[in-house]
């Protein structure tokens, strides 16, 4: 239970004390009988002084309450007796007035009526004195309970600060010995590095003091150079031994850029042509002047003997080869043998550019000086009189090759007479005129008997003979087959078997190597699915020996169209395989098609590497 006091309660308690103190003193009387009376209430002041300071604390408020609430209870009594007293006061008091006979009469009469008041004053006050000594005594104890609590925990934790600030100290004790450790460890090694930034700097200064003095050296014989290209610059020029205009620039058939002093003539730059051709791709039909130059910009413009060299002009030189008999190709097709290509498109300044080899061709009423057309020579077809055709490269084909590369027709750039491998390499070609005075010096070994019409076919060679179909066409596997030239157009001068057979060996000798190789029997697929694909199988034993002649090949083997005419033909050697590693690194026959040999899981089980290169004794392209 608590109660409310103010300090103003105190003060009043204190005031009442010292009033009633103060009045008995001015009575005076027998001040031995009240001196134990004064003495109390001069006690009973300093307690309720000394109270109103009492600040409680913390768990023993109540004990200060009931102190103070027994301190203030003496309050009633006291201003009851102080109010006898003042009834004395105008006779009695310090400053009484009236008679002086009435001062001694109002004293006899307090001493007698409030004798017994102030003997009960006097009990009431020791015994009230009395308990606020016991209350403050137990309040003190209890304080001193309080704050030895206090002590014994602040001890406490003291205690386990010291015990942490120990642990503490403990670590940092440790940290720095490892520290200092650390320190000699650093630096002993900046000592070392410091002698070795010393060695190496000291090793580098000197090696940069001979740079410098090289550079020196250096620097002063190019200065010595460049003074000496001064005079000569600053030197006036002789013009007698200078070509004042700018040269023509001549590109030959083989893609090979050079200039010509303009001031040179026709027959100047003809010998030019001639030292050049001398060997290699094209000689035999520079010697025999199967060529034409032509204007770079207006490509049907010829130079002749009696045209002049313009100077900052460009040319370009054109290899004559014989027209492509007229079934074989048409106008618009490619005469390259091995390309045959009929995707071509207009050049600017006149002629066309293949698609697919890049070559420039056009034709030309030139006659060819040689008697045998180049397609014919190179084909080995039926002899047709030569007609001059102009063909170039247009230069699509920007990969390096070497120039006997026989991996694809637009890796050349011109072509020798009588040998596909040579004419693939022209960049321009004109197509010879008809002249049919020729037809009869075409060798009677073609054309003595009709056994020996011409005839092509589509040939594939397939890398497994065991394959129940072809690869159906734009997959990867065809693709691939494609890309690397085991899919040709062949051409067959003759319907023996011998014709057939060294048709097929020219064209893919690379890859069988002298190996045998088998036709297999080709039938139309009856399947829904699989209409058009022929279901391939060996040949039975019966027919395994039969010569391979035309009439044979399309009654037992080949896929015909419906003229009667042979369209494809399927091979694979008889014990031996190509495997897609071994063919990807195979020459590359016809560029585009490099997508198809990404890793397929149903064709590659396992990845090859890209950067695999093969020795020239693998480009075979066979396994057993």
């Amino acid at each position: 239970m608590s109660f409310g006091f103010s300090v103003g309660d105190f003060l009043a308690a204190a005031k009442l004390v010292a009033d009633i103190t103060s009045c008995l003193k001015d009575i005076g009387g027998s001040k031995s009988e009240y001196r134990d009376l004064i003495l109390e209430l001069e006690c009973l002041r300093k307690a309720l002084i000394h109270l109103d300071e009492l600040k409680p604390h913390q768990g023993c408020a109540h004990r200060a309450d009931s102190i103070k609430y027994a301190a203030l209870s003496c309050r009633r009594p006291l201003e009851e007796f102080l109010a006898k007293l003042r009834r004395y006061e105008p006779s009695l008091g310090a400053w009484a007035v009236g008679s002086s006979w009435k001062a001694p009469v109002d004293k006899v009469r307090f001493m007698i009526s409030q004798k017994d008041e102030i003997r009960k004053m006097q009990s009431y006050l020791s015994v009230h004195v009395g308990t606020l000594n016991i209350l403050l005594a137990e309040f003190g104890l209890e304080t001193m309970n309080l704050a030895r609590g206090q002590t014994q925990a602040e001890q406490v934790e003291i205690r386990d600060r010291l015990e942490t600030t120990k642990a503490v100290l403990v670590q940092v004790r440790d940290s720095v010995v490892k520290q200092a450790a650390a320190v000699c460890s650093a630096a002993s090694m900046l000592e070392r590095l410091y002698k070795l930034v010393c060695g190496e700097v000291r090793t580098s200064l000197k090696t940069l003091e001979s740079i410098v003095t090289a550079a020196c050296v250096s620097t002063q014989q190019i200065y010595g150079v460049v003074v000496e290209i001064r005079g000569a610059v600053l030197s006036r020029p002789d013009i007698r031994w200078t070509f004042l205009q700018d040269p023509v620039l001549v590109e030959d058939a083989l893609g090979r850029k050079f200039p010509v002093p303009s001031e040179y003539d026709f027959a100047l730059l003809d010998r030019i042509i001639q030292h050049k051709f001398l060997e290699g791709p094209g000689s035999s039909e520079v010697s025999q002047g199967d060529y034409q130059m032509r204007d770079a910009k207006a490509r049907h413009l010829v130079l002749s003997v009696q045209s002049r060299l313009r100077p900052g002009s460009s040319l370009i030189m054109a290899i004559l080869i014989g027209k492509p008999p007229a079934g074989i190709l048409t106008d618009h097709s490619c005469p390259m043998p091995r390309c045959s290509s009929g995707e071509t498109t207009q050049a600017e300044g006149g002629g066309r550019i293949c698609c697919s080899c890049g070559v420039w061709f056009s034709e030309t009423e030139q006659r060819r000086k040689s008697t045998l057309g180049h397609w014919d020579a190179s084909r080995g077809v039926e002899a047709t009189p030569p007609a001059p055709v102009t063909v170039t490269n247009s230069g699509s084909d920007t990969r390096k090759r070497s120039p006997d590369d026989e991996s694809h027709p637009g890796s050349r750039k011109r072509m020798k007479v009588a040998t596909p491998e040579d004419e693939a390499k022209f960049k321009y070609i004109s197509l010879a005129g008809s002249d049919h005075s020729a037809a009869s010096e075409i060798p009677r070994s073609i054309t003595r008997s009709n056994n020996r019409r011409a005839w092509t076919a589509l040939v594939q060679l397939l890398p497994n003979g065991s394959l129940p179909m072809p690869f159906e066409r734009n997959t990867n596997a065809y693709q691939r087959c494609l890309s690397r030239g085991l899919h040709q157009m062949i051409a067959v001068h003759g319907q023996d078997a011998e014709s057939f057979c060294y048709a097929v060996e020219r064209v893919f000798g690379r890859f069988f190597k002298g190996r045998p190789w088998l036709v297999l029997q080709a039938k139309l697929c009856d399947a829904e699915e699989l209409q058009g694909l022929p279901m391939l199988r060996p040949l039975p034993p019966d027919l395994e020996n039969k010569p391979l002649t035309f009439d044979f090949l399309r009654n037992h083997c080949a896929v015909s169209d419906n003229s009667g005419m042979i369209d494809s033909v399927y091979i694979a050697m008889k014990s031996h395989t190509i495997s897609w590693h071994t063919l990807r690194h195979a020459p590359v026959w016809i560029e585009g098609l490099e997508d198809s040999w990404a890793f397929d899981e149903l064709l590659d089980p396992d990845p090859f590497d890209d950067n695999l290169e093969l020795k020239p004794e693998e480009n075979d392209g066979v396994k057993s």
